[in-house]
């Protein structure tokens, strides 16, 4: 929330990307499903927000590879209502099931980020020199993916250098990329 709507009136160094623009919350309660999980795109209409960003923390259906129901609510849900725009996380599956040092392809389990009409978005390594970082000592799904964990600048500069491990990542089933867009994702100041 603070990266995106914070305005500078008490810190005059932060500001978020959009700081005119206004925020409305929904919690979902634990282990709720819908029937159809449009009635969650519907409130956030009904109280004028044209974005809505589904980090869910989990899937509502859980799936791999796999087009589902859920994924046709979403899409039904688009189509009907054009002027909005729905951003899923990609998950947090990364993984390196075979050991060999390297994050899988294929790791994403939301039948949501499955629909074809809305953006999923994957998260960025961020290198911040200041920010001390941990690496896992317990095995990260597989492996400890120690040369993958970290944004390390190469040249001594801050540039960014890929999706952070966890992440998960496609290519969908169907051929599709996925993550449509990747963001900061570690090491972030709000």
């Amino acid at each position: 929330a603070g990266c995106i709507v914070a305005q500078q009136k008490h810190y005059q160094d932060v500001r978020g990307t959009a700081p005119g623009a206004a925020l409305y919350f929904q919690r979902f309660i634990d282990n709720i499903t819908f029937n159809d999980i449009s009635q969650h795109f519907t409130r956030s209409q009904e109280v004028g927000a044209s974005i809505v960003n589904c980090s869910w923390g989990h899937s509502t259906s859980p799936t791999k590879n796999n087009y589902n129901g859920y994924s046709r609510m979403v899409d039904r849900f688009v189509w009907e209502n054009p002027e909005m725009l729905l951003c899923f996380a990609a998950g947090n599956d990364g993984c390196d099931l075979n050991g060999d040092n390297v994050v899988d392809l294929e790791s994403i389990y939301s039948g949501e980020a499955y629909a074809k009409n809305v953006i999923v978005v994957g998260a960025q390594e961020s290198y911040r020199p200041t920010y001390n970082y941990v690496v896992p000592t317990e095995p990260f799904k597989g492996s400890l993916l120690r040369s993958d964990w970290l944004a390390k600048p190469s040249d001594g500069n801050s540039e960014h250098h890929g999706m952070f491990a966890s992440s998960s990542r496609g290519p969908l089933s169907d051929g599709r990329i996925a993550p449509m867009l990747v963001a900061p994702g570690t090491a972030i100041y709000s």
